[in-house]
């Protein structure tokens, strides 16, 4: 009797399952599968709201140490600004993620802004030119890409014209496919206005040329021969501060042919010798609500 009580119960429980899906039938599978399709778009929403609020914020952590390096207050401000709204944009996706019954906000737009950011290198000193010879790559020597020898550098500025700026690097052994120095050297371009116009029609017409060196090794002494060259503009300087790793085709002093491989070399001034440096810098905002919003 106990048994057969039991299984009595098991079936009219079964029963009134079995009722309450013939009430529901498609209807209630059709609202389930609804809600959840509205959840999952829902979450697509927010996560692509996140991804704009996540590139932003990279942008600004990549942009804001050169604006503060370059002293350009305007800037400072305006990313600092940016900086606070994204995370208070942050915050609103977490709410809205905590609560999945709260509606989402309408007129969410995406839009570009454009910073500019005036480049000035306060780590060079005035009137100076910096000059830094990083390393040769892929070059050859006796068409050979892995022979060893002992090279160093010689460079002319070819400025003032009387006695010309030159110096060499340090003599380096190695690879002739892949040698470096990371050699620095100020250039001073002097002062006064007759200086700063020589100066300028220099920039503007001149390059500086490098002599690349092989010290051939004897048993009683050595002999240094010029195997290739390279020169490098001045021009892009008039209106960059920076022009980093440049790479120069190396050549020979015969009818400049080239044999192969670069110079590769970086310029630096404090500023440009004509003008200012902006360089303008696109980066994407999240902007809740119709209109636009402070950046």
């Amino acid at each position: 009797m106990i048994s057969a009580k039991e299984e009595l119960q098991k079936y009219k429980l079964i029963k009134q399952q079995i009722s309450a899906l013939q009430i529901s039938g498609d209807n209630g599978i059709q609202a389930r599968t609804e809600a959840q399709q509205r959840q999952t778009a829902r979450n697509k929403t927010l996560d692509s709201y996140d991804q704009v609020i996540h590139k932003e914020l990279t942008h600004i952590q990549r942009v804001l140490p050169l604006a503060k390096s370059s002293r350009d207050e305007q800037l400072i401000q305006m990313l600092t600004r940016a900086m606070t709204r994204c995370q208070q944009q942050k915050k609103k996706i977490m709410t809205f993620r905590s609560a999945p019954e709260r509606t989402l906000p309408t007129g969410v737009v995406v839009q570009t802004v454009v910073d500019r950011l005036i480049v000035v290198n306060n780590d060079v000193p005035d009137n100076v030119l910096l000059l830094t010879i990083h390393h040769i790559e892929n070059a050859v020597y006796k068409k050979e890409t892995d022979r060893s020898v002992n090279l160093f550098i010689k460079f002319n500025f070819g400025y003032p014209r009387k006695q010309p700026i030159v110096g060499e690097t340090e003599m380096i052994t190695g690879n002739i496919g892949m040698t470096a120095w990371g050699h620095c050297v100020n250039i001073p371009l002097g002062t006064g206005k007759l200086t700063a116009r020589a100066t300028l029609r220099h920039f503007e017409k001149k390059k500086i040329s490098f002599e690349i060196y092989h010290r051939k090794q004897h048993m009683f002494s050595s002999t240094d021969v010029v195997i290739c060259k390279a020169e490098c503009s001045l021009a892009t300087m008039l209106n960059k501060s920076t022009a980093p790793k440049l790479q120069l085709p190396l050549f020979l002093e015969e009818r400049r042919k080239p044999v192969g491989g670069h110079l590769v070399v970086s310029m630096k001034m404090r500023k440009p010798l004509q003008g200012k440096d902006v360089r303008e810098i696109q980066r994407k905002m999240l902007v809740f609500g119709s209109g636009s919003v402070r950046k």
